[in-house]
């Protein structure tokens, strides 16, 4: 089960280093808010939990809130291997990976999430560097490995270096091959109107997650 009291420590901001500041995706210090809304969270638990995935990548880790929930969903039964991409590592996602949290290997490749991206991963979560530069490329491999499902933030973002994030939501909205679903509502206290999609080729599995989608859309 996913309860945030064991995780709310990765809704924390932290200070960003001057090493961190000078890496693709986080221009200044304070910028932002910590990571995905935790109703988009919740439900990148129910995907991992039920979603029969065997290899998930998760290219963007910040501050560990979303790795959370696939640490949770590991660790409650789902049988997947975990891969973690990101610049750099911050410390509270190495946190979220202490071995009293986080029962099962996981790896962790330090590079630029082209150098990662392959057809080996079922599951593609998508938050990164936002950039056009960076995403087209993500984008392009993405089809290239027919990656069956994705999960992508930020893509309804209006922050002008979110440019990449918003056109692979356009695209994938639009793509033939996947199904699809946005989240991008205004609510008080919150922040997803920034967009979370959730996108798959496998419509058996898009018609089994839309009741949890659903869900944590409207509670």
């Amino acid at each position: 089960m996913f309860r945030w009291q064991d995780w709310d420590f990765t809704r924390t901001q932290e200070s960003i280093s001057e090493e961190k500041k000078q890496l693709p995706g986080y221009p200044e210090e304070g910028w932002g808010v910590p990571g995905m809304d935790k109703r988009h969270v919740e439900f990148i638990y129910d995907l991992a939990l039920v979603g029969k995935f065997k290899n998930i990548l998760e290219i963007g880790c910040f501050n560990g809130s979303s790795t959370a929930a696939l640490v949770q969903a590991r660790n409650d039964g789902a049988d997947f291997h975990l891969t973690l991409c990101d610049l750099l590592f911050r410390p509270s996602l190495f946190k979220v990976l202490q071995s009293n949290r986080s029962v099962h290997p996981i790896t962790l490749l330090q590079r630029a999430s082209w150098n990662v991206i392959s057809s080996h991963y079922d599951l593609i979560i998508v938050d990164g560097d936002h950039r056009l530069q960076t995403v087209s490329t993500e984008l392009e491999l993405i089809l290239k490995c027919h990656t069956p499902t994705v999960i992508a933030h930020d893509v309804s973002n209006s922050y002008e270096q979110c440019e990449g994030a918003r056109m692979l939501g356009e695209t994938l909205q639009d793509h033939p091959a996947f199904f699809s679903i946005l989240d991008s509502e205004q609510r008080e206290g919150e922040n997803t109107d920034r967009g979370v999609l959730f996108a798959s080729r496998d419509k058996i599995l898009f018609d089994k997650m839309l009741p949890y989608w659903k869900q944590r859309m409207t509670q």
